[in-house]
């Protein structure tokens, strides 16, 4: 029962990032070329089923939203093979080095 509930909460989750994000990020005029902004997302391992569904879910919802905002909203996965935390630790700096706009993590 978690391992189908968790990939929704998780799809969730980033919906909501997205959105906070995207009340941060200036309007896009509809003509304009769409802003284009990173959400990191550094989950436990590659491995996890339940973390590959949430990276799909990530990608999706990023997909609709950025064509319901006009952003071009990239997911950047920077998710270890195994579990890390220190390989977690450094994805996170480097998203935040990168300039990523929002970054969840597992």
């Amino acid at each position: 029962m978690t391992h189908k509930l968790l990939p929704r909460l998780l799809a969730r989750a980033f919906a909501a990032l997205a959105l906070t994000t995207a009340a941060v990020v200036t309007t896009a005029h509809a003509a304009e070329q769409p802003r284009t902004i990173t959400i990191g997302l550094v989950a436990k391992s590659q491995g996890n089923p339940v973390f590959q569904a949430a990276r799909v879910g990530a990608q999706d919802a990023a997909k609709e939203l950025g064509a319901k905002l006009n952003l071009n909203i990239k997911i950047d996965w920077r998710t270890p093979n195994e579990e890390d935390a220190q390989k977690q630790a450094e994805a996170i700096e480097q998203l935040v080095l990168a300039g990523a706009e929002g970054i969840a993590v597992s």
